[in-house]
């Protein structure tokens, strides 16, 4: 197949907003004029990697100074995170410390809340019952 068949076969019509047709691959832009680009062959895109220059040695120096200095401040960064962790670890113990000895008194609060709430009840419950002995032991009047 020729490059020019080729070509015809991939060129596909579009049309704009403006209802000028334009191609895929064409250089056109709603002007009317349309210049095909030639699509390339796979080896003419292919690179090698002998193509490309070689570094000169005091670029690739400073290339390696400045990877160095990265890694520095990686380093720096991830010890700055660990110290910061473990800060909020303690900072959580303490909270949670803290929490546990309120919630400690809060129960000590309600327990002996709820042991004079009984002593209360007894002592309702003894009254009670010395009334209703009363009442029984005194004269009924008619």
């Amino acid at each position: 197949m020729t490059s020019n068949n080729y070509q015809q076969q991939q060129q596909q019509q579009y049309y704009s907003s403006s209802g000028s047709k334009f191609y895929k691959g064409s250089t056109s832009v709603d002007s009317g004029f349309q210049e095909p680009i030639e699509p390339l062959a796979p080896h003419e895109t292919a690179m090698e990697v002998n193509n490309f220059p070689q570094q000169p040695a005091h670029l690739a120096r400073k290339d390696m100074m400045s990877d160095q200095h990265l890694q520095q401040q990686l380093s720096h960064l991830k010890q700055q995170q660990q110290i910061q962790q473990h800060m909020l670890l303690q900072q959580y113990e303490q909270q949670k410390q803290q929490l546990e000895q309120e919630h400690e008194k809060q129960l000590q609060e309600h327990t002996k809340y709820l042991r004079q709430r009984q002593l209360l009840q007894q002592k309702h419950e003894k009254q009670v019952q010395e009334h209703i002995q009363v009442s029984a032991s005194s004269p009924k009047l008619a």
